[in-house]
């Protein structure tokens, strides 16, 4: 029988069985760090044989600049007879030097287990992961500064030129009241033309510096009422819905966490959308809101002309008309504002066509509130 506590008779064999089958280079060290058995990993990694290392001390593997930690760390061993964890450097046979992951053990007769493993490629991955992460963090900086610089560019050149073209609409007004009767009629046709031109380039800048202070302003989040921006971008359009009859069906909103004029304008250019691209002799608008994900999901729909999948993301950019401008009045401004007011306050938006006909736009905003909703209702 064998004694308490005994290892099995077979445990000697199982132990070797390990040392020599290891993928870690496991290695037994003498008092004064030589070698005095290695397992074949070490022929595996390094290129060294058994013959070769055994006898071998371990600075002279170890990489010149290295050799001072390494010392450290064996005799911190050797005072506290613990174990210890480093890194080093350590010569390979092919000239090559492999980063090696110590853990090493002082035996109570003096000796040093120790195991190493080959962490070469994984530090190589990761020193290449920070410089990819480092240059991608310089482009993002540098792509925002050039963001910037252009949104400056556009907001003064936008504002500096809106004094000189009211200068000249009013004087092409002007010559419009003044001299249509004293004109033949090409010449009140160039100032008809004129005076248009110069309307379209005022509210194609008004748009613009609209857009470019979305650009400059951080959102002033505060808590709102869904159903009440809703309700004040509708009475915003009062006059286009009275001349087109138009309805508007809010189903149950949330309460949102946004800057109350960007969610006002946001809602103001997606209803202004849905009345113009719609030839029915009544449009008709549905707002919904749902709750996934962590977010709110809100979908305006109307029952307009559509929209083809093919130019679905086409309609965010700026200046981008799917129309004729003759056909559809605009700037092709608005939606590139909606697309910019989502993703200020963290959110997503597309288009898409509706079932039966007509287009629903939807977007998300992040839910930073419990769920709270507003009565359904209809507004006409």
């Amino acid at each position: 029988m064998q004694p308490p506590g005994a290892l099995p008779h077979e445990a000697p064999d199982a132990a070797a069985d390990f040392f020599e089958l290891s993928r870690d280079m496991l290695c037994v060290f003498d008092a004064h760090g030589r070698f005095i058995s290695v397992n074949p990993a070490w022929t595996q990694f390094l290129g060294y044989t058994e013959t070769e290392l055994l006898g071998k001390h371990l600075h002279e593997l170890v990489h010149p600049e290295d050799r001072d930690k390494t010392s450290i760390e064996a005799r911190r061993l050797s005072l506290d007879a613990r174990s210890q964890d480093f890194q080093n450097r350590c010569h390979a046979k092919d000239g090559s030097y492999h980063c090696l992951d110590w853990n090493a053990r002082l035996a109570d007769s003096g000796m040093i287990y120790a195991r190493a493993s080959d962490v070469t490629e994984q530090l190589r991955s990761a020193q290449q992961l920070r410089a990819m992460n480092a240059e991608l963090q310089r482009r993002a900086a540098e792509l925002e500064r050039s963001n910037a610089d252009l949104s400056q560019f556009a907001y003064v050149a936008a504002h500096d030129l809106s004094e000189p073209l009211r200068t000249v609409a009013s004087f092409a007004q002007l010559l419009e009241r003044r001299y249509r009767s004293e004109l033949d009629e090409r010449a009140d046709r160039y100032i008809s033309h004129i005076v248009c031109g110069a309307e379209r380039m005022r509210v194609l800048i008004d748009d613009l510096l609209e857009y470019s202070s979305i650009l400059k302003e951080e959102p002033d989040l505060q808590i709102i009422d869904a159903g009440t921006i809703l309700g004040e971008a509708w009475a915003s359009l009062r006059l286009t819905v009275l001349e087109r009859g138009g309805e508007l069906t809010a189903a149950e909103l949330p309460q949102l966490v946004a800057d109350p004029g960007h969610a006002r304008l946001l809602f103001h250019h997606l209803l202004s959308n849905s009345l113009k691209f719609c030839e029915q002799a009544k449009p008709v608008i549905e707002v919904r809101a749902a709750r996934e994900s962590g977010a709110w999901l809100l979908s305006v729909t109307d029952n307009g002309i559509g929209i083809d999948v093919r130019h679905a993301d086409r309609v965010f950019g700026v200046f981008e008309r799917l129309h004729a401008s003759d056909a559809y009045e605009g700037t092709g401004i608005g939606l590139a504002v909606c697309k910019r007011l989502v993703e200020r306050h963290g959110g997503k938006i597309w288009a898409e066509p509706a079932e039966g006909g007509g287009t629903r736009v939807s977007f998300t905003l992040p839910d930073l509130l419990e769920a709270r909703r507003t009565p359904a209702g209809v507004l006409k």
